[in-house]
């Protein structure tokens, strides 16, 4: 089984978020599915939203649960692909949490140039 690693909520964080309120584990790469992109993360983003998004409180999306991880947009090269319309070596841009590898889903990802 090949090892991965995810950025997980540890708990629900009251009100600015600290470090406690995270935690970092290892996990199984996941399984590709069909319509799916798996991707080996390049740069994870931390936009401002996170912190509402921790609390449940951005634009009707849900928090992540203790143990999920967190939420948030990467740029990463395709290691595996389940589309016809991506090939793996290409860099895409799209939500699929803060992992080293992790599934994105093809309808929502975008290709970006590689320089």
């Amino acid at each position: 089984m090949a090892t991965n690693r995810e950025v997980v909520l540890a708990r629900k964080p009251d009100a600015v978020p600290e470090a406690a309120d995270f935690a970092v584990r290892d996990c199984a790469v996941p399984d590709l599915k069909p319509g799916f992109l798996k991707v080996a993360s390049l740069y994870q983003s931390l936009d401002p939203y996170i912190g509402s998004r921790l609390r449940g409180r951005h634009m009707g999306e849900p928090a992540p649960a203790p143990g999920e991880a967190l939420p948030g947009f990467c740029v990463g090269e395709v290691v595996e692909s389940a589309d016809p319309g991506f090939a793996v070596g290409d860099r895409v841009v799209g939500e699929m949490g803060w992992c080293q590898v992790g599934l994105m889903a093809a309808n929502d990802a975008r290709k970006v140039a590689k320089d």
